[in-house]
């Protein structure tokens, strides 16, 4: 991801990006945001949702100390996965007993933020990884990846180009080669 559009996701929500560069033996977001950067309003609407119902769970239960931080964002097989886990300051020193009350506002609250990143998720296999335009079915789309027509083509020029420089760079080296083997068996050019 462009690291502007990043950075700016990492100062609105600095919570959910709590370990955003943080020690790569701890965590996956040690790298950053590893998606396209058309990806980030679909990455941003998850992040609303998520920060919302962190509030809205705190402002009910005070005490709770609900969060949730971001393990991964990443793009796999041509789509966004939003890696992520939940802690409440509460449960963590293990002396105090569990309230049925604050368990299931972390559960609501869980099954909402799963809907929100699974929608998010949804999205990017909509539109196209590199310009952001919605992305209908393309059959020659291969399965990794998710680009626009436009973008494939443009894809598919440069790869054809790119093949194209390294057959001629092949062929001129397998010509000096050739060249050198003749110079070897014949160094006087007799």
């Amino acid at each position: 991801m462009q690291s502007e559009l990043e950075d700016r996701l990492v100062q609105e929500y600095p919570e959910i990006f709590r370990d955003w560069r943080g020690d790569p033996q701890h965590t996956c977001m040690a790298w950053g945001i590893e998606c396209p950067a058309a990806w980030e309003p679909a990455i941003r609407a998850a992040c609303v949702t998520i920060a919302h119902e962190v509030r809205s769970v705190n402002e009910r239960h005070p005490t709770l100390g609900f969060r949730v931080i971001a393990d991964q964002i990443k793009e796999k097989f041509g789509t966004m996965r939003f890696y992520w886990h939940s802690e409440c300051a509460l449960w963590q020193h293990g002396d105090t007993p569990r309230d049925a009350a604050h368990e299931a506002a972390v559960a609501a609250a869980h099954g909402r933020i799963d809907g929100a990143i699974a929608c998010a998720e949804r999205i990017t296999a909509l539109v196209c990884a590199d310009c952001g335009a919605p992305n209908s079915a393309n059959p020659r789309r291969p399965m990794w990846g998710n680009w626009c027509e436009r973008c494939d083509d443009e894809r598919t020029a440069r790869a054809a180009q790119s093949t194209a420089e390294w057959n001629r760079r092949r062929a001129e080296r397998e010509e000096a080669d050739a060249n050198n083997e003749i110079f070897r068996r014949n160094p006087n050019g007799t």
